[in-house]
């Protein structure tokens, strides 16, 4: 996985990474892009409150969240305003248990990624949701 990846505004923006944490060059790269980097334990989640909990904290939601998935699609077009960057881009550490423990959520993280990665960019914002640790080993 490449920082000019990352940085580019495409519909090409949900990865799975064989990777399971985005190495310190990575994240350099990304700094100086000024694309604004994320990081979620997938593993850690359990079930849709967990991980509604998990994404207000992984991508600093304001309090005023409301812990659906329509406030997710709301503050995601909002980050832009809230955390001024050139692109933003979700790390999902152990992405793989996520997708295992919680099917329905993942996929529905990932719809609603979709759509604010769209509406992002027509403002020339990137986007990008990367699932780690895929597949998984052993």
């Amino acid at each position: 996985m490449f920082a000019e990846d990352l940085a580019r505004v495409t519909w090409r923006c949900v990865h799975f990474a064989a990777m399971t944490s985005p190495s310190d060059e990575l994240r350099r790269e990304l700094t100086e892009q000024q694309i604004v980097a994320f990081a979620l334990d997938g593993a850690s989640v359990g079930g849709k409150a967990e991980l509604m909990d998990a994404l207000a904290a992984a991508l600093r939601f304001p309090g005023y969240f409301g812990g659906n998935w329509d406030a997710v699609a709301e503050c995601l077009r909002d980050l832009p305003e809230a955390i001024p960057g050139e692109g933003y881009v979700l790390f999902i550490g152990d992405g793989y248990r996520l997708f295992q423990a919680q099917p329905v959520d993942a996929a529905s993280l990932v719809e609603v990624w979709l759509s604010a990665a769209e509406d992002a960019s027509h403002d020339d914002i990137a986007m990008h949701l990367v699932f780690l640790g895929w597949p998984p080993k052993g």
